[in-house]
């Protein structure tokens, strides 16, 4: 066992014997990363998730895709072994699969906020893909703004893009056809989320990694017969909204500078790989409703590599179910095991961790890690540290901005 981690890990003997136990079956680095980070960190977030949602009352539980993919695996291996009482299910949904049928819901300005706002990839190209234009729908809005296929596809400054998002505010063409798109889309999405049991009136829960809840708060801007929603996120970076309904955070929230800092998302993310693309929308065959899925980018290498870490992850925690009492673990331990696991990996990597994930095509909304990589400016091996800074100065960027945060608190309250 690394020398880094097994302090954290011997914290609780369950979590050390089956690492040991991985990595005496073998030793490569794909194993020894998942055996001693991936696999203990999110088992002791499933762990807490499953018993957090049977104190609450919650008799349903919706893992969203992707990430949710490896924690359904593992609450499944949990299920076995221990008294769970809690329906486990996957849910294929993404903020693309979900944008397009929202715009259907929401006032017409509110929805083309929600259309336009910017992301990683600013092209009047991916725009259009955001509305559900067909290539003959595509071409008649560039002919109306005398743009050509090639600038369509040129990434735009943000005041370029704003300028863009003026124009089509004021296309009638433009919101024609997205509005006719996203009743379609809303149908189809409506049919899918009902035939999966959202409307049933079963009190439920939904899990995901995190940064926002904006797959919470569309799901309850689609549905209005649904039951309240309560999410279970590793980690928010925005405030929720009150229209969002009950959100609890795991590891950090918008406040934890500190652990925020220390944290990649973007990594994090390849530690919740799945083996299938992203949802972008629904299709109905057979008459069942199923998830349309993205081309899943990863070569052979990588696919098999997704495959493993799953395996690993399940194998794991089947080994630690067996060894814990069910509803028995201190969360406050739990937490401090986690922390210590996730900072020795993502703010102190070796150059073998980091090469483990250096390739990886897993995004984190819509870049790839590896588009990161090149991009950074952070670290050689790219986003896999945090940050490049030693703790001292890392220390005072953190406390000054803590600072900040109380000096606006404190003038607010007093307006």
């Amino acid at each position: 066992m690394d020398r880094k981690y097994a302090s954290a890990l011997r914290s609780f003997p369950p979590l050390a014997k089956a690492a040991e136990t991985l990595l005496q079956a073998q030793d490569a680095p794909l194993v020894r990363v998942t055996a001693q980070v991936t696999a203990p960190v999110l088992f002791l977030y499933v762990w807490h998730v499953l018993e957090q949602a049977e104190r609450m009352g919650l008799k349903r539980l919706y893992f969203l895709a992707r990430d949710g993919y490896v924690m359904l695996e593992i609450a499944r291996e949990i299920a076995r072994v221990c008294p769970v009482s809690l329906d486990l299910r996957y849910l294929y949904c993404s903020e693309s699969s979900l944008r397009l049928p929202c715009l259907h819901r929401m006032d017409t300005e509110e929805g083309m906020a929600l259309l336009l706002q910017p992301g990683n990839r600013r092209t009047l190209r991916h725009i259009c893909n955001r509305a559900g234009l067909t290539p003959e729908e595509r071409l008649t809005l560039y002919t109306e703004l005398s743009v050509s296929e090639a600038d369509g596809q040129k990434l735009l400054s943000e005041e370029a893009y704003g300028k863009l998002c003026d124009l089509l505010r004021h296309s009638m063409a433009f919101r024609q056809m997205a509005e006719q798109h996203a009743a379609k889309a809303f149908a189809s999405v409506r049919r899918y989320l009902t035939q999966e049991g959202l409307t049933d009136g079963t009190p439920f829960g939904v899990v995901d990694a995190g940064w926002a809840s904006t797959v919470q708060r569309s799901l309850r801007r689609l549905l209005d017969d649904m039951p309240p929603v309560t999410g279970f996120y590793f980690g928010l970076s925005e405030r929720p909204k009150a229209a969002d309904g009950v959100c609890t955070t795991w590891y950090f929230t918008q406040e934890d500078v500190k652990r925020r800092a220390r944290f990649s998302r973007s990594l994090f993310s390849c530690l919740c790989a799945a083996p299938h693309g992203a949802a972008v929308g629904y299709r109905e065959e057979n008459g069942r409703f199923v998830p349309v899925l993205q081309e899943n980018l990863e070569d052979g290498a990588m696919s098999e590599a997704v495959h493993q870490q799953i395996a690993l992850c399940r194998e794991f925690a089947a080994l630690c179910a067996a060894e814990i009492q069910y509803a028995s673990f201190p969360e406050a331990e739990m937490l401090r095991c986690t922390g210590r696991l996730l900072d020795a990996l993502m703010y102190r990597p070796a150059a073998w961790e980091a090469e483990v994930f250096r390739g990886s095509p897993c995004r984190d909304g819509s870049l790839s890690l590896l588009e990161v990589q090149e991009g950074s400016g952070h670290w050689k091996y790219g986003t896999l540290a945090v940050s490049r800074l030693s703790w001292k100065p890392l220390r005072r960027w953190i406390l000054f901005w803590q600072e900040t945060a109380a000096l606006v608190t404190e003038n607010m309250q007093s307006l």
